[in-house]
């Protein structure tokens, strides 16, 4: 069997947004929600988080999530917008990134609860960070963040085969 070099899954939840718009997918980032954001780049960042595919839900928070990232990253990126990361369950979020290119070592993917704290407790192998399992376990708050070490490839990722490299905690208030 050859060996796959490690890749990184990187699980984002959009920032804070307000509760209330026209239509759930307009709801817009708060004022709050966009410096989480900025500051979950920062944290990125300081990780060396280079995505080389992003996954964006098309509603509009994740979307002006993705912007933000954007400019404290500098990441030069076009982000592919999918509406199964807005309707879709954990399984149909697996199948979307499992599409990747072999040669994209890093996945980046902005969605909603609970299906990324859903997919995140799924593929989590328990061998990774102990204290950012445990964070994670507690919650997956918005502008959050669940860094995992792939050690296969897209199209072989399952249950408990990633490990939880680090978790960024964003924001405890709002949606």
């Amino acid at each position: 069997m050859t060996q796959i070099a490690a890749r990184r899954l990187v699980l984002i939840r959009h920032a804070r947004a307000v509760s209330f718009a026209p239509s759930d997918k307009e709801r817009q980032l708060t004022s709050n929600g966009q410096s989480d954001a900025q500051l979950l780049g920062e944290f990125l960042i300081r990780l060396d988080v280079r995505p080389g595919r992003a996954l964006v839900s098309t509603a509009d928070r994740t979307r002006q999530t993705w912007a933000s990232l954007t400019m404290s990253t500098g990441w030069d990126l076009s982000p592919e917008f999918d509406e199964g990361i807005y309707a879709g369950t954990a399984d149909t979020l697996l199948d979307i990134i499992r599409l990747s290119s072999p040669a994209e070592d890093t996945v980046l993917v902005v969605g909603h609860n609970p299906t990324l704290a859903t997919l995140a407790q799924v593929l989590v192998d328990g061998e990774g960070d102990q204290s950012a399992e445990v964070s994670m376990t507690v919650g997956f708050p918005p502008a959050s963040a669940a860094i995992f070490e792939v050690s296969q490839a897209w199209t072989d990722l399952a249950a408990g085969t990633c490990r939880l490299k680090a978790f960024h905690v964003g924001s405890t208030e709002g949606n």
